[in-house]
């Protein structure tokens, strides 16, 4: 039921008289007006209700315990006030309401009757007023919702109709969120925050979450559209060679790709998106994040190549850039790292750590682009596990490190590096070991340049040594071991807990 003040009930024919010494706030709501038979039989469960005016029309001073114990209850359960009869009330009794700040009132008996109809009525006329007020809100929003093609164009329509609300949903949202914000649960999951800015009635923003949530599913079902038909183009263009070649032309003159001329690719890999996604993150804001990259990058593509076309494929995005001629590496490298920075506000904004790229050559036809998508998957990896997360690499960079890229890349690698290093982060002191051994094989076995590195003595180095030694059961300065030692890091150099600071 909707809600009065206190001091819109009490202006009448035969007001309320207030009995506290200290007066309360009397513009405090009144959503409902209850009746107690009395303090003795009143069941404590009917007391919690909050904002509920009582009135006691049988007040008998025997029960004076029992009514300051009632006054406890009421100013708990943030009751609107309590109306007796004319009567004495003793000063502890005053006192104790003035410290609880509970109104106290007082009326006729004879008039008691009158008050609790004309209040009734009063309220019951305010709702009935209230939900006319909502339902003509409600039609004026519905209205605006039909003309809407995006969440975000709702949202921004609703001032038209008086109403104010954003949406937050570029980060993980709060798993409870404020008061002046409304968390939706949609048919994709949950975790957008609608935030209220003003007053809306509780019946209009049920009807807001509504609209709201169909309008993101139908845009989270669009976006996946549009990333599942790149993504089997993908497949047909660069990773399936059994797709027939009428069916990769086909699809590449649905996209405007002349297989004619020269391309290059470029593949961006998100640094960390399972961590990304486990962190709570909406899956709306997931798609949103992936459809806004790659408008971005197909974006800034047309303006410096005059071409560009994105195909995404999970956290990866590839990025087909066409021109007469074959690209310079260091040309087309410069224009990639400037596409590159104009990525990382949007990254920022939805607190994703970074993205790694890798390019490839010019080529010509779908076997040239395969080859220049090789290319930049090997630099990609490869400039990842040298240079770290966040790089830019081209094949023509990473010179001969490409043939550890089949070791580098394999599962089964990093599977059999890290059960072979796996005693050493065991110990008590395991990363200082792990990056003792690791600094030890970097100085190509040179004791001074390692200790000096290590800014420790070289007894204390070789103390180190001879642990390692004794742990892994090896000889960390046979030549063998060391080949060995540096491909298994070289495999887990992408691994947080042994990739150095």
């Amino acid at each position: 039921m909707a809600s009065l003040t206190l001091s819109e009930l009490m202006q009448g024919d035969e007001p309320l008289r207030i009995l506290n010494r200290r007066i309360p706030s009397i513009e405090r709501p009144v959503s409902t007006v209850r009746l107690a038979i009395s303090v003795a039989v009143q069941p404590q469960d009917e007391l919690k209700s909050a904002n509920v005016l009582w009135l006691l029309p049988v007040f008998a001073e025997a029960l004076q315990v029992e009514f300051d114990s009632w006054v406890l209850h009421l100013a708990k359960s943030q009751s609107a006030g309590v109306v007796i009869p004319d009567t004495h009330l003793p000063e502890s009794t005053l006192l104790l309401a003035d410290r609880l700040a509970l109104p106290l009132f007082s009326i006729s008996l004879s008039a008691m009757n009158d008050f609790f109809q004309r209040t009734w009525t009063k309220l019951t006329m305010h709702e009935f007023h209230d939900l006319e007020r909502d339902m003509m809100a409600i039609e004026n929003i519905t209205a605006v919702w039909e003309q809407a093609l995006t969440l975000q164009d709702f949202l921004f329509s609703l001032e038209s109709v008086g109403l104010s609300v954003s949406l937050h949903d570029e980060y993980a949202s709060p798993r409870t969120p404020p008061d002046d914000a409304s968390c939706l649960n949609w048919g994709r999951g949950r975790g957008i925050v609608l935030k209220v800015h003003g007053e809306i009635s509780p019946r209009v923003m049920a009807h807001i979450r509504l609209l709201s949530s169909i309008l993101l599913d139908r845009e989270a079902a669009d976006i996946e559209s549009q990333l599942r038909h790149r993504s089997e183009f993908l497949v047909e263009l660069l990773v399936d060679p059994r797709m027939p070649t009428g069916s990769v032309i086909r699809a590449a003159k649905h996209y405007r790709l002349d297989l004619g001329r020269h391309h290059a690719i470029v593949l961006w890999d998100l640094d960390a998106f399972e961590q990304f996604v486990s962190a709570g993150v909406a899956e709306s804001s997931i798609l949103r994040l992936k459809l806004q990259l790659l408008q971005q990058i197909e974006k800034e593509s047309k303006r410096l190549f005059g071409y560009g076309l994105v195909l995404a494929h999970s956290d990866e995005f590839v990025l087909i850039v066409e021109s007469h001629e074959a690209l310079a590496a260091r040309s087309f490298t410069k224009h990639i790292q400037t596409i590159q920075q104009v990525l990382h506000p949007l990254l920022a904004r939805y607190r994703v750590t970074g993205i790694t790229a890798g390019m490839g050559y010019s080529y010509t036809g779908v076997q040239g682009l395969r080859k220049s998508f090789e290319e930049s998957h090997e630099a990609m990896v490869v400039g990842r596990s040298r240079w770290g997360p966040g790089s830019l690499t081209h094949f023509a960079d990473i010179g001969l490190e490409r043939f550890l890229y089949g070791w580098i890349d394999s599962p089964r690698s990093r599977t059999l590096a890290q059960g072979f290093l796996d005693p050493l982060g065991h110990q008590p002191n395991g990363s200082e070991l792990i990056n003792t051994l690791q600094i030890y094989l970097e100085s190509r076995g040179r004791v001074s340049v390692a200790a000096h590195a290590l800014a420790i003595h070289r007894n204390t180095l070789r103390y180190r040594l001879d642990r390692i030694n004794q742990i892994l059961q090896i000889d960390v300065d046979d030549v063998t071991t060391q080949l060995v030692l540096q491909l298994a890091f070289k495999a887990l150099s992408t691994d947080a807990n042994l990739h150095k600071n």
